[in-house]
């Protein structure tokens, strides 16, 4: 394997063995592809081993930019499934309530309701960041200038850089916990 593989594997670890396996089983078969044309005894068609080779490297880029993204939905989704538990467990919401919490708004106002203001619970802004990062790689992987991820979080504008995604995944992760933690406390102590 490459430094690069290894690195990112060690890096994606809440990403399980299958997800990731199908993530970089096109750069394997682009370097059999390649390794069969090395070792064939017949004349070796040097076009074609550019196109091999070319296509892995492709692939490597592509693959670490799907795991980049991968890797901060996945994070989100966690994020998102945990905060919704602990407010179900905590607050007796009605079937209108439950299906609407996954809207930020109405997330908000069901919180506010109980005498909570999202906004106040430490690391917010961590939360604010990795949803709409998430948001954005779901729905377009292009940051435009009037977006909150330019406006508020100062990212670049342009297609979003699997290296940026990679130093925000890990930057994201224990702020984003401390705000999950700062809810279930708040709503411990509400109840």
């Amino acid at each position: 394997m490459l430094k690069t593989e290894v690195e990112l594997i060690e890096s994606l670890k809440t990403i399980n063995a299958k997800q990731f396996d199908f993530l970089i089983s096109s750069q394997e078969e682009s370097e059999k592809g390649a390794k069969s044309i090395l070792t064939s005894t017949e004349n070796v068609d040097l076009t074609r081993l550019d196109h091999v080779l070319g296509e892995s490297l492709v692939d490597q880029n592509d693959d670490l930019a799907i795991a980049s993204e991968l890797a901060v939905i996945a994070l989100y989704k966690k994020v998102e499934l945990y905060c919704k538990r602990v407010v179900f467990l905590a607050l007796s919401l009605d079937d209108k309530s439950k299906r609407s919490i996954y809207q930020l708004n109405n997330f908000k106002k069901i919180l506010v309701s109980k005498g909570i203001v999202l906004e106040e619970i430490p690391d917010f802004m961590a939360y604010l960041e990795l949803r709409i990062l998430n948001n954005c790689i779901k729905h377009k992987s292009f940051i435009s200038k009037s977006e909150d991820l330019h406006r508020v979080f100062d990212w670049p504008v342009g297609k979003i850089q699997a290296t940026d995604l990679q130093k925000k995944y890990f930057a994201l992760q224990n702020p984003v916990a401390n705000f999950t933690l700062g809810l279930k406390n708040i709503l411990q102590k509400k109840v």
